[in-house]
């Protein structure tokens, strides 16, 4: 048939040695991804099974007295100042329309003609209560008495903030804001009014005011 039988069996067995060069047998490639596996395994794992341990930090944040909120404790700008009316006792600022936009709690000073800062220097966590001297049951200025700020302040006051011991709080006034201004305490005069010392100002009466109070 013209078949060179001896160069095509040596042709063949050269076939067979070629392929076993590249391909590993089938046991050896197990082998091979059971070690790959295993090294893989080894890289994720962690080296022990002992939990992390976790540190608990008590948080110094003080919060509200009774969770007493002040109808402008969300305000952020002043709103529309109010004409005040009347003189001495019977006196009525401004109370912002709405009422309580005539202060707003504030970062720094810059930018604004009357603040006050409060630093808590007491050993403990404090609110801070401040209420315009006239307040109006309706919210019109309109209709504001006189005198009836600090008796509603232990239930309706006009802003609050609580601080920690050593904290501060900046608050901004308008101009001829009457307020006033104390800790709350559960002590509660016959008036309805806080039965504490109180701090009084009048932004712009004479001078422009930048009053340093600190509680201790």
């Amino acid at each position: 048939m013209g078949i060179d039988w001896s160069s095509a069996w040596a042709a063949g067995q050269a076939s067979k040695t070629a392929a076993a060069a590249v391909e590993p047998t089938t046991t050896q490639a197990a082998k091979v991804a059971t070690v790959s596996a295993t090294t893989t395994a080894a890289a994720v794992k962690p080296a022990t099974t002992t939990a992390p341990l976790i540190t608990t930090i008590e948080s110094d944040v003080a919060t509200l007295w009774n969770d007493l909120v002040g109808i402008a404790n969300e305000f952020t700008e002043f709103g529309t100042p109010t004409i005040g009316s009347g003189e001495d006792v019977a006196a009525i600022g401004n109370i912002g329309s709405a009422q309580g936009s005539n202060m707003i709690k504030v970062s720094s000073r810059e930018g604004y003609e009357f603040t006050n800062e409060f630093i808590n220097t007491s050993g403990e966590s404090i609110t801070v209560v401040i209420w315009n001297k006239a307040y109006s049951t309706t919210g019109f200025a309109s209709d504001a008495e006189a005198n009836l700020g600090s008796c509603v302040a232990p239930k309706t006051p006009i802003l609050t903030f609580a601080l920690a011991h050593g904290a501060s709080q900046i608050v901004a006034f308008q101009e001829n804001s009457q307020i006033g201004f104390c800790q709350a305490t559960s002590d509660i005069a016959e008036s309805g009014a806080f039965a504490t010392t109180w701090g009084t100002c009048i932004p712009g009466a004479l001078v422009p005011l930048s009053i340093h109070l600190t509680y201790s």
